[in-house]
């Protein structure tokens, strides 16, 4: 493939000048291809590397960042580059697998571009974010700074899998999403209609098993079948990420972490580990945005913040670590906008002690209308609630975390009413808050909990019943129940209560007066997450067994919701 590089100044910013196609060479000889803007003159400037595979024209500036030449403006050369073997760049795509080398390669040819300083940072979010964690693994000499902002630090938890269920929306998305750039480069126009449609359908979430979808096929999206193909955390997964050893990162970092996003507990999992063992320990800085993953615009009434925020943050941080102006970046280890609040500094995360609120009901909590209730004490007496799953008739999502792809994706607050009217859902409510409460730091039940099922699925949402008495969801979680001591060793199920730790994330906002607190327990969550057929191993047949769930509540297993309350 040849491509002409081509420099002209850019309409619209008089003092930016833009190269288009400048080819990178790679170690293997592989070339990608970037997009340079820089400021007009003679002066030098550090570079700033973003690298995408969702087309270096766009920049991730049509859903979440200003433009490049809005950077570029701010005094800084920035490179846009297609990542390998997507859009104009050589070689061929395999997501992750290149990543670390090829930013190495990339960053270290940033640092001797004309009018360049030497000095590298870079940023982007999402696959852009990962790839920037990846590249600094390898320890580039010339990186100083990276901004992985709405990202996770393990391609497995927290993006392809969540305490060992898959994130079936996003996967059957994001699948499609890939395999329609692959579909485009080798100009198959019949292909690039059947992605479409399956991109904006979700049509492969509902496949049984998963991977069975006629669209989604192995030579269309052949990592689509190889990330459900290894379901725990293995070698396939080991080599891509960054909990193995967060030390091996030592330049500072700027997380930005979306109250929405699908990534937020990735996010913040990469900023603690950052703050645990990286000798740049001291220079890693959390933002909390109310934002979701894209567009970067709120979803919540009376926030007033958007995607601008966020490029301010990385003009501060960068202008602090590349150019050497403080910028009171590091006054507070995280900055997080609280909903309902605005802007606090924190010293740490989670700035919050937990609080407890235990389970109780008289064996029939099933539905809004049933008798499940929040109290600040387990009851003496051990009780239970009994429902039922069957993979068949999932609890459908309505509203949660996502990439945000509208009518696909569940994403944002939205009304709980279809679920809460559901006999497969148990509803604890809390009493009605007589003043407000400040949640900030991270949310976790804890359920004790037994199935006649060799393997299933526990689900949570914690919710806030307004004043107008609708129940609007604000985080949501799931375990595997093989999964219940962590994704790295699963274990076989046996019978009786077994307990069941369920990551519903951070959170930043005010709930009101008068509002009152709920959680939400079942054993689905579907799109959002696939549903589980209650049979060991589900990767490779259709057939699905119907369960009875009991959920346990009391002081010898005591069921409870645990919330950061300022």
């Amino acid at each position: 493939m040849t491509v002409e590089s081509t420099r002209t100044n850019l309409a619209g910013y008089g003092d930016v000048t833009v190269e288009l196609n400048v080819a990178v060479p790679m170690r293997d000889g592989v070339r990608l291809f970037a997009d340079i803007y820089r400021p007009v003159g003679d002066a030098t400037y550090p570079t700033l590397v973003l690298r995408t595979p969702y087309n270096k024209t766009t920049a991730q500036s049509d859903i979440g960042f200003a433009h490049p030449a809005w950077y570029a403006s701010q005094g800084y050369i920035v490179l846009v580059q297609d990542t390998r073997g997507r859009w104009a760049s050589e070689g061929e795509f395999y997501p992750f697998l290149n990543e670390g080398e090829d930013g190495y390669d990339t960053v270290q040819f940033a640092a001797g571009l004309p009018f360049a300083n030497g000095e590298v940072g870079s940023f982007g979010f999402s696959y852009a974010g990962l790839n920037q964690l990846l590249t600094a693994v390898l320890r580039p000499p010339n990186l100083k700074a990276i901004a992985p902002a709405f990202t996770s630090s393990s391609p497995y938890e927290s993006w392809t899998y969540h305490q060992g269920a898959p994130a079936t929306a996003f996967l059957t998305f994001w699948a499609a999403l890939l395999g329609l750039g692959e579909a485009s480069r080798s100009k198959n126009a019949d292909m690039v209609a059947r992605l479409s449609g399956a991109m904006t359908s979700g049509s492969g979430a509902w496949a049984l098993p998963l991977g069975s979808d006629p669209i989604l096929t192995a030579d269309q999206v052949p990592f689509y079948h190889d990330w459900l193909n290894h379901p725990t955390y293995d070698d396939y997964w080991r080599r891509w990420t960054l909990d193995e050893d967060f030390s091996r990162i030592n330049v500072p970092g700027l997380h930005m972490l979306g109250q929405w996003d699908l990534f937020a507990k990735g996010t913040l999992r990469t900023f603690l580990g950052l703050r645990q063992h990286s000798e740049a320990a001291e220079a890693q800085k959390l933002v909390v945005v109310p934002l979701p993953h894209l567009p970067w615009s709120p979803l919540d009434k009376g926030v007033e913040i958007g995607a601008n925020v966020v490029d301010d943050w990385h003009i501060r941080f960068f202008d602090e670590h590349l150019k050497g102006q403080k910028a009171g970046v590091h006054n507070s280890a995280a900055s997080a906008y609280v909903i309902g609040k605005g802007w606090r500094e924190l010293s740490d995360w989670p700035p919050s002690k937990g609080k407890f609120y235990y389970f109780r009901s008289k064996g029939r909590a099933n539905t809004a209308w049933g008798d499940g209730s929040l109290e600040t004490s387990p009851a003496k007496e051990t009780n239970g609630d009994i429902f039922i799953y069957d993979p068949s008739q999932p609890v459908l999502s309505a509203g949660g975390h996502s990439t945000g792809v509208e009518g696909v994706q569940p994403v944002g607050p939205k009304d709980q009413i279809v679920a809460e009217r559901s006999k497969t859902v148990l509803v604890y409510t809390g009493e009605i808050l007589q003043q407000p409460m400040t949640l900030l730091g991270n949310v976790t039940v804890w359920v004790f909990a037994s199935t006649t099922a060799v393997d299933t699925d526990f689900t949570a949402r914690l919710t806030v019943v307004d004043t107008d008495g609708v129940s609007r969801n604000l985080l949501e979680g799931i375990v595997r129940a093989s999964h219940r001591s962590g994704f790295y060793s699963p274990s076989e199920l046996g019978t009786g209560a077994h307990e069941y730790r369920i990551d519903l994330g951070p959170i930043a906002r005010v709930i009101s007066a008068g509002a009152r607190l709920r959680v939400d327990v079942s054993s689905s969550d579907f799109p959002q997450w696939g549903r589980n057929s209650n049979l060991a191993d589900d990767r490779n047949s259709s057939a699905v067994v119907v369960a009875t769930q009991v959920v346990f509540h009391g002081s010898e297993f005591p069921s409870r919701l645990e919330l950061p309350v300022m």
